[in-house]
């Protein structure tokens, strides 16, 4: 949509249509989210945690990590692909958009099938599996010279994100139910982990852009990612909490 609206009513016009949506959001909230009953949450059996308690966990360590480590990556290429595409492969910024939405949008509805498999399967297993696809992809990605194979990538990396990302949240949230971790805080340093991982990114590797290169940056997402992969597996080999599943 972004791309549209840019090609028919400039670049300012997408800065308005984000305003008027977010303020259509907040309408809904307003109207549609019903208020939970503060009896309701006095009456939630969960210990009273600090961030630093949780953090002392292996697995909150663990999902920490990869989860910082995948939000790099996406963050890396939320910015720096419409670099490629439009200074390399030379797209209009409407076909920019497009891949990005399919990309984006492919990643979401993956969520469901892929989160009924880490119900019933291996999770550390699925987090690794969808690591390793957003690696090869992210890294191929800086060496693309086509629209074709930059549709494949996108595929692969939306791919990537459906499988790994569902399996960290069952693991974050099994974790915390055993644990008995009040779910707010739980989730909150899970998307504290993605924040820095979105904000780190685009930063680190416009430094890497500006000395060395386009391609390093997508190579420098996959690396960070490697490296958060194997931090991840060496963390949970090593569970804090020996009666809890991830499986």
């Amino acid at each position: 949509m972004g791309g549209l609206v840019k090609d028919f009513f400039g670049i300012n016009a997408n800065f308005y249509a984000m305003g008027i949506l977010s303020f259509l959001a907040f309408i809904l909230i307003i109207l549609r989210i019903p208020e939970l009953n503060q009896s309701v949450l006095e009456r939630k059996e969960e210990k009273k945690t600090t961030c630093q308690m949780m953090l002392k966990s292996k697995t909150i360590q663990a999902v920490f990590v990869i989860r910082f480590a995948t939000a790099f990556c996406r963050g890396t290429v939320l910015v720096f692909f419409p670099v490629l595409a439009h200074n390399v492969l030379h797209l209009s910024s409407s076909t920019i958009g497009m891949v990005m939405s399919a990309y984006i949008l492919l990643t979401g509805i993956l969520q469901r099938p892929f989160g009924k498999l880490a119900d019933r399967f291996n999770r550390v297993a699925m987090v690794v599996c969808g690591s390793f696809i957003t690696i090869v992809a992210i890294c191929m990605l800086g060496l693309t010279d086509n629209l074709s194979q930059v549709i494949a990538l996108s595929l692969c990396l939306a791919i990537g994100g459906g499988i790994s990302i569902p399996a960290m949240t069952a693991i974050t949230i099994e974790h915390g139910k055993a644990m008995k971790y009040g779910m707010g805080m739980l989730m909150g340093i899970f998307y504290l982990a993605v924040a820095l991982g979105l904000a780190t990114g685009p930063v680190l590797n416009g430094l890497i852009f500006d000395r060395i290169g386009l391609e390093a940056s997508f190579f420098c997402g996959g690396a960070i990612l490697f490296v958060g992969t194997a931090i991840f597996c060496f963390l949970v080999i090593i569970p804090a909490i020996p009666d809890v599943r991830y499986s």
